[in-house]
């Protein structure tokens, strides 16, 4: 089995990075934070995910490009919203989870 293409959450992996999105929720780039609505959803793009879930660049667009990811794609980038990422951290728990 290859395992280099395989993201594998566990309960304390899902633990993390349900904590990694509070913190990087709390150190967003102030350029971001200064352009966000009240009221709008937060959304991360790949550079976030690499620091949210601990995964390389390629992984993190492997993964938004997946059709079982709840990702939308805006021209050439990739977005996910905070609500949404959570849903599917949660609902891939424990599982096996092939790029």
């Amino acid at each position: 089995m290859n395992t280099e293409n395989t993201i594998i959450p566990s309960k304390l992996t899902l633990h993390n990075d349900l904590c990694n999105i509070k913190a990087l929720d709390a150190n967003l780039n102030k350029n971001i934070r200064r352009n966000v609505v009240a009221g709008t959803p937060v959304i991360y793009q790949v550079p976030d995910l690499t620091q949210i879930m601990h995964i390389g660049r390629d992984k993190a667009y492997a993964l938004m490009r997946s059709k079982a990811f709840p990702s939308i794609k805006i021209g050439s980038t990739y977005i996910v919203t905070k609500d949404k990422l959570e849903e599917w951290l949660n609902s891939v728990s424990g599982k096996d989870f092939k790029l």
